[in-house]
């Protein structure tokens, strides 16, 4: 819910329609899920606040893959590949076929964040780990990346 109170304001500064500010089921703060976790509900989410909710469980919970008590390392690193796999192969073409110039908003907390910036720019997640961050957020940090028409994507 953090996340999301972050991202309203420049949402609906920017317009962005509720089918478009999506609630990714992946986005949880790592080591906040697990078997023992449980957490917010997609539907929650949905009549809370102006967005749509996407890649949550059946059961409308987190996106937890596992069978750990808390999330390891491993799953996280899992987790990125998911996110980024959904984000670069469904989601973003999608968003581009709406139109010219279209905005798209990333939030995240840190540890999640510099893991999916080290996937979408290094295309690997190999040298990232929990506290080893290489693409820091400030306090509600922002990190700008263009899409190329190549695919490649690279930080302003």
């Amino acid at each position: 819910r953090r996340a999301i109170f972050t991202a309203l304001p420049a949402a609906e500064k920017l317009g962005i329609p509720r089918e478009r500010f999506v609630c990714s089921g992946g986005l949880y703060e790592y080591g906040c899920c697990g078997q023992d976790e449980t957490r917010s509900l997609n539907t929650d989410i949905e009549k809370e606040f102006p967005v749509s909710t996407q890649g949550f469980n059946e059961d409308g919970t987190w996106n937890y893959v596992g069978n750990n008590e808390k999330e390891t390392e491993a799953e996280c690193r899992a987790r990125g590949v998911r996110f980024t796999t959904w984000l670069t192969k469904s989601f973003l073409p999608e968003v581009a076929a709406a139109g010219p110039r279209p905005v798209v908003m990333v939030v995240c907390h840190q540890t999640f964040g510099d893991l999916v910036a080290r996937i979408l720019v290094e295309r690997s997640s190999t040298e990232w780990g929990y506290g080893r961050i290489k693409y820091r957020l400030a306090n509600c940090g922002i990190i700008p990346f263009v899409v190329r028409p190549t695919g490649a994507i690279t930080p302003l």
